[in-house]
């Protein structure tokens, strides 16, 4: 049987949604991926920001504490709760 939870990547880095731009750029620098989960103060997800999402902005400084992650940030179109089992 597999075991789908050894399967999830979990070197992502998580911002919040009040985060701005600045802050987004230095975690963005720091990782290896192009994901970027958003997550409240409990830890849940919120939603996520892609590279490709900011990649035209990243480097407008100008920018980096007027825009604040809640104005990039995307709804994923599906998740899978940890907890949960493979059949669900």
């Amino acid at each position: 049987m597999m075991d789908w939870r050894r399967e999830i990547e979990k070197d992502l880095i998580k911002v919040r949604s009040s985060d701005n731009l600045g802050t987004l750029v230095r975690v963005i620098s720091q990782s290896k991926r192009n994901i970027f989960p958003v997550v409240d103060e409990f830890n849940i997800l919120e939603g996520i920001v892609l590279l490709d999402d900011v990649r035209e902005i990243m480097f407008n400084k100008d920018l980096y504490e007027e825009i604040i992650v809640r104005d990039l940030m995307t709804i994923p179109p599906s998740y899978l709760d940890i907890r949960e089992t493979i059949e669900k």
